[in-house]
Formats: C-alpha cells, structure tokens, sequence
C-alpha cells in the first residue's frame, strides 16, 4: 500500500546549497484536510517562510483554518476559527541543532506536517465559545437562551468559599 504525500513536504535542497539569507515562501492552500490528531480543517490557508542561515534551515510559518467545535455554553456546533504560527530551526549538524534536535534531511526535503499538526492543536481553546455573548443553556429546562427566552428565573450561584459570608459587610 502507497504512503499518502504529505502536502507540507516542501522541497528546500536548493536552500542547503544557497547562500546565507536566501530565502522562500510556499503558500498553501487546501480546502479541506484531515491532520494526524484527526482534526478536520477545513479552507486551511497558510505561508511557510524558509530562510538560510549560518547553522541551518530557519523556518517561519502562518496558518489559518476552520474546524467544526462545540459551545461550551449552549452546545451548538460552529465553525471555530483557528489561527497559529511557529518559528523552528532545522540544523545541518547535531551539535548545532537545539532542544528540538530538528535537523535538515539530507534528501533535502523537509516534512513539516508534524509540526503544522501540533501547532494546530495547541490553537484549539480548551472551552470555545460560539460568539462572547452566547447565553448558554437554561439551567431549568435545557432550553437555548441564544434561541428563546423560557422564562425561567435564573438566580446566581452562591460562591462556596468560607468567606462569602465576610462580602456582606463590605457592602452595609
């Protein structure tokens, strides 16, 4: 069976032979793509910048992409919009290379989609929120605030904190 290409593998070979502060951009742009986390994005648009320095490959990337997520609020499923950028440097040699311990192949190809797959990731907020002024659910019924009002009288909760009590005597 055939591996699947990866369309962030980018050619860089005529990079490593470059002189230093040769530099290229390679656009992207795929309407819909399914990354290794299995994250769906869908009109994926980005620019990865390669330059050439003394110790290596330095790459510099942009992207942006939409994926399906859930309101933390009202549960509606709505297209998030997920933005990242990461700076990584692919060295020519081990002792060179840093905390990563990227370094350039020596086909002269460069796979970014690791990396583009981690950024992603890491652009997803832990409690997306469908618009700032999402109303949520009606904590009574269920119902979508966003969509009726069910006229439930909704009362604030109570802080638990020992020292709740004490916030009424700084209002007297």
């Amino acid at each position: 069976m055939a591996k699947h290409r990866s369309p962030f593998r980018i050619n860089v070979g005529f990079l490593i032979s470059g002189q230093i502060g040769t530099s290229r951009d390679f656009d992207f742009s795929i309407p819909q793509i399914n990354l290794n986390s299995d994250l769906a994005l869908e009109n994926l648009e980005g620019v990865i910048k390669v330059s050439r320095t003394p110790q290596g490959l330095l790459v510099e990337a942009h992207f942006q992409a939409y994926t399906a997520a859930d309101c933390v609020r009202c549960l509606e499923t709505f297209p998030l919009l997920l933005q990242w950028d990461f700076t990584e440097m692919y060295a020519f040699s081990r002792k060179k290379s840093g905390q990563e311990g990227l370094l350039v192949p020596m086909d002269g190809y460069l796979d970014l989609g690791d990396l583009v797959n981690d950024y992603a990731v890491l652009a997803v907020p832990m409690k997306p929120v469908c618009s700032p002024n999402c109303q949520g659910l009606c904590p009574v019924c269920g119902a979508n605030l966003n969509e009726t009002q069910c006229g439930h009288e909704i009362v604030e909760p109570q802080p638990e904190s020992p020292f709740a009590a004490l916030k009424d005597l700084l209002d007297e």
